[in-house]
């Protein structure tokens, strides 16, 4: 019952956090208002070149009204955003 993983928590707790918070949602029986895409990818400490190559070729398929970063600090005026360390 355990999850053991290396970097946990940079982009891999907060990754599976919404994952599994929808997971936990769904088996109440509720259902979504809305579709729901997860980008993931796992280059980000190297540059994440092939999601920048990527991107362009998927752009419509990322259309949205709302992103969720769950791995940054947002300082932004006018910017929703909750922010813990």
């Amino acid at each position: 019952g355990k999850l053991y993983a290396r970097g946990a928590t940079d982009d891999k707790g907060q990754m599976l956090t919404h994952v599994l918070a929808l997971e936990a949602y769904l088996k109440t029986g509720n259902k979504l208002d809305c579709q729901v895409k997860f980008l993931i990818e796992g280059q980000e400490e190297s540059g994440s070149e092939v999601l920048s190559e990527t991107l362009p070729s998927i752009v419509d398929q990322l259309k949205c009204d709302v992103i969720v970063i769950s791995d940054s600090s947002q300082y932004a005026k006018g910017q929703p955003a909750i922010t813990y360390g």
